[in-house]
């Protein structure tokens, strides 16, 4: 009798509620947690062609060095998509202002975290000694080389080796840096930007933002930066850095920087993804919601 009134207390209603209760909360949390996952996946998309394929001359510039980050340094940078380059400007003397730029491009893809993007100038020019001095983000209107407009605003243009790539547009949405190099009495000038699934963003909080879309099953983003600035001799003869970021003139910078993007930025968009695979309402975009219930009871 005493077990059989301990069994009716153990099955009360007040207790079957309960595990009714917590096998709901269960069984939702699932479909949340499937739901979340499904949200927040990224697929990755490779590049059409490796960034070191851009030309060694182009135009004017042409590349005189290019540097191989060490493996600690490309563990912290997340990738190692990238390329960093210094072009010399055939046109301009050594030793005067804009007469090299440095370019540094990095790719990304699929989960890897938008915290990468956080490798902006603001934050390694100033861990490498540099002093802030402005942060400004303005849009810079760039004249693309024999371009014509698509009804739908982007840019077609041709790259040297003769192939069609369209850009988002020709107006750019960018960040300067305005920074003061150690030893150094005069600024200098970094800007940069980013590709992030076929169009152009300006910041990091941008990428991030974007990120957060769960309508964008695929997903890249591609920083550009940019550093109009002086080369010295020693560059040439082998010696040194010979390189000296910035011209002293803010102006004169973005002068420089948009001459040198009219011809390399459709050499870099060839690179990337194809703009189908975001812009043509395909497969890889897809935002309509899997069937988490039915997906959660099957694997349960």
């Amino acid at each position: 009798m005493v077990s059989n009134h301990r069994s009716n207390q153990i099955f009360s209603p007040a207790f079957l509620i309960a595990v009714g209760l917590l096998v709901v909360a269960l069984f939702g949390l699932r479909i949340i947690t499937s739901a979340w996952e499904w949200a927040f996946h990224k697929e990755a998309v490779p590049l059409q062609r490796e960034l070191n394929t851009i030309p060694r001359q182009i135009g004017p510039y042409q590349l005189i060095r290019s540097e191989v980050m060490p493996e600690s340094v490309e563990r912290q940078l997340g990738t190692d998509k990238y390329i960093s380059y210094l072009y010399r400007d055939t046109r301009v003397p050594v030793g005067l202002p804009g007469s090299a730029v440095s370019l540094h491009v990095v790719y990304y893809t699929g989960n890897q975290e938008p915290v990468s993007a956080a490798h902006v100038p603001e934050i390694c020019y100033a861990g490498s000694g540099f002093t802030r001095v402005d942060v400004r983000q303005r849009e810079l209107e760039v004249p693309f080389r024999s371009a014509r407009e698509l009804e739908d605003g982007r840019i077609e243009t041709m790259i040297q080796d003769g192939t069609l790539v369209t850009l988002p547009g020709s107006l750019i949405p960018v960040r300067e840096f305005e920074f003061l190099a150690p030893g150094s009495s005069e600024t200098g000038t970094v800007l940069y930007f980013f590709f992030y699934n076929a169009r152009y963003v300006a910041s990091r909080s941008e990428i991030t933002f974007q990120f957060l879309d769960r309508s964008s099953r695929v997903v890249y983003y591609s920083k550009v930066e940019i550093a109009p600035g002086t080369l010295t001799q020693d560059s040439l003869a082998g010696g040194g850095l010979g390189f000296v970021p910035g011209t002293g003139d803010v102006e004169e910078t973005r002068r420089l920087a948009v001459e040198f993007m009219s011809w390399i930025l459709p050499e870099i968009k060839a690179c990337l993804p194809d703009d189908a695979i975001f812009l043509g309402g395909g497969e890889e975009n897809e935002t309509d919601p899997p069937d988490v219930v039915q997906d959660a009871a099957l694997t349960g």
